[in-house]
């Protein structure tokens, strides 16, 4: 059994990862210089000088959220604190510390303003998501009101949806569909013409797109779906009284009487 605090784990990350990063430089360095001697003359030194700078280059910048791991890392000897915050801002937009996958898939700017300890924003985690509502009824019968009470919240088996009940997808697990409906509250319905497509099955009451959902009536055919509707959502999690979460700037933290 591992006995590590966290003082623990910054500490090793404080006294391996600069020496990894320096000596990763310097090795690139060294084996670029040995490519230039080796072709001096002409387009092919020029060539290895280009690529041992372009090489050098991404090590620094895909180095940078390494930094991020521990607090005693924020600066380094040889850069002043605020030279080494203005690259990290410079290149948090090609390299970023939850990757580029992450960055490119959040819901943007955080609504509040503040500044980590590192001299960064805080992280956004919300996540936009489509959620698809309908007017159930009953297989032989009908309702001519379109109320907003009539309208019910369409579950599926691993997507985001009621705030009721907790996550059911847990990365690396990436259900197809569930995953392409991610991908389409990103982008406009013109370019998801699957979505529309989508729609039109399970009001035509397609079994096995009906068998999608998560509704048991529907897919054993005790009741239809009559109408639907998309709406957008951005879902974010709870803020329990952390410490972590009281280090966001703007966060509402649940108290006592919420948990009840």
């Amino acid at each position: 059994k591992l006995s590590m605090t966290r003082h623990d784990c910054n500490n090793i990350a404080e006294k391996t990862l600069p020496t990894i990063v320096l000596c990763t430089l310097l090795c690139t360095f060294v084996s670029g210089v040995r490519l230039v001697r080796k072709n001096v003359t002409g387009l092919t030194g020029l060539s290895s000088l280009t690529h041992t700078f372009v090489c050098l280059t991404c090590i620094v910048v895909t180095a940078m959220p390494l930094f991020e791991l521990s607090p005693g890392m924020h600066q380094l000897g040889f850069l002043k604190q605020s030279t080494l915050r203005t690259i990290r801002r410079r290149t948090s937009v090609v390299s970023h510390g939850y990757g580029l996958f992450r960055r490119m898939t959040g819901v943007g700017r955080a609504s509040f303003t503040g500044i980590n300890a590192l001299g960064l924003p805080p992280s956004i985690v919300a996540r936009p998501e489509i959620v698809l509502e309908a007017i159930i009824v009953d297989e032989d019968g009908s309702v001519n009101s379109t109320s907003e009470n009539d309208w019910q919240e369409l579950n599926f088996r691993w997507k985001p949806g009621g705030i009721d009940r907790r996550p059911r997808q847990v990365a690396p697990h990436q259900p197809r569909f569930e995953w392409r409906m991610w991908f389409a509250s990103l982008g406009a319905v013109q370019h998801n013409a699957w979505l529309v497509s989508f729609v039109d099955k399970i009001l035509a009451g397609c079994p096995h797109v009906i068998d999608l959902l998560d509704e048991p009536e529907l897919i054993a055919k005790k009741k239809r779906i009559q109408m639907v509707r998309a709406q957008l959502y951005e879902y974010d999690f709870t803020r329990l009284d952390t410490e972590w979460s009281r280090s966001i700037p703007g966060a509402d933290i649940l108290d006592d009487d919420d948990h009840s």
